[in-house]
């Protein structure tokens, strides 16, 4: 998402996940939903190279699953945190 901050990110990610978690799958005559865990970072705020980007989402995503799963963990300059739900309703 070229040009997105981590709050556009953050909420496009959780959007996302939503919707997966929302979704009814119907296969060989069963019905079932699966959840995703997400983790965001922003370049070149979270890190000046690629694979540093990628480790500051990476662990972004292990926060998230470290507190249950299906959750949105983004990077941040004082380490990962949780969003839930809202944006407006982050912690720590």
């Amino acid at each position: 998402m070229p040009g997105a901050d981590v709050a556009i990110a953050g909420r496009r990610a959780e959007e996302l996940r939503e919707e997966i978690a929302e979704t009814s799958i119907r296969f060989d005559g069963s019905e079932f939903s699966i959840t995703a865990t997400v983790g965001v970072s922003v370049f070149p705020v979270h890190g000046t190279t690629s694979n540093l980007a990628i480790l500051a989402a990476d662990r972004a995503l292990y926060v998230a699953k470290d507190a249950g799963g299906n959750r949105t963990g983004v990077a941040d300059l004082t380490g990962p945190r949780l969003l839930h739900g809202d944006l407006r309703r982050e912690t720590e």
